[in-house]
């Protein structure tokens, strides 16, 4: 029950850091709309255009980064229903602990502390949870010249 427990912890700290990640992209794009408005008739010129163009690129560059962050956040928030599911290999959802760090199989999300321990959290689509998936406890795998050994899935 404790492994169940801990995992809650993780997820929702996970749920709680990609919040601040989502909340940024919003920031970040509504400040540049916001700009672009700041320009009357009289000030418009070839300049302007020029940083209107390059904020709409940018601004669409965020819109999708935002649109991915979303998706993850909806697959963050589908693992608090099988939250209590322990696992027995490397797969999504997972929490992975090695003997150089702990893992949670769910997005991109900076490394945070829960209980003081260190989790990284991992895209399914991650080069290092390639290299981890489907593996068990006990098992190795080796990611750019660095050994790991799995000692708990869960």
């Amino acid at each position: 029950m404790a492994r169940v427990k801990l995992k809650q912890q993780v997820l929702e700290e996970g749920i709680k850091r990609h919040q601040v990640i989502l909340d940024d992209y919003r920031s970040r794009i509504k400040d540049i709309l916001d700009n672009e408005g700041t320009v009357n008739a009289e000030e418009y010129d070839e300049s302007v255009q020029a940083f209107n163009a390059g904020s709409s690129k940018e601004v669409n560059l965020l819109t999708e980064q935002l649109n991915v962050a979303n998706q993850e956040m909806e697959s963050l928030f589908k693992m608090q229903s099988y939250v209590n599911v322990i696992h027995h290999k490397a797969e999504r959802g997972a929490v992975v602990v090695t003997d150089k760090g702990n893992f949670f199989i769910s997005g991109s999300i900076k490394p945070f502390d829960v209980n003081g321990e260190t989790y990284t959290c991992l895209s399914v689509n991650s080069p290092l949870f390639k290299i981890m998936e489907g593996k068990q406890a006990g098992e190795t795998f080796t990611f750019r010249k660095t050994n790991y050994l799995i000692r708990d899935i869960f």
